[in-house]
């Protein structure tokens, strides 16, 4: 009997994006999906720590960035409240 032994590759992924713009898109999609699990909740707006991450890397590593309002408000955020772990 032959053994087949299955190699996966790792796909070949084509950088079109810089990291700054992934980045942005990441903390946009993050935090549009926190704002609106608030009115979900009855609550006020609460970051995730993930939020918080991306926004402070932006805001460490991109300065262009820091005019942004939605950026500006979780940065301001940062903080306020106990990070909640298991979100």
């Amino acid at each position: 009997m032959t053994d087949h032994v299955h190699r996966l590759d790792p796909p070949v992924v084509d950088q079109k994006l810089p990291l700054q713009e992934i980045l942005w898109f990441s903390f946009k999609h993050m935090y549009h999906l926190d704002q609106s699990n608030a009115p979900i909740h009855t609550a006020t707006v609460r970051y995730s720590p993930l939020t918080f991450r991306i926004a402070e890397y932006l805001w460490n590593h991109f300065p262009s960035y820091q005019v942004i309002q939605e950026l500006r408000s979780v940065i301001l955020d940062s903080g306020q409240y106990e990070e909640d772990a298991g979100r």
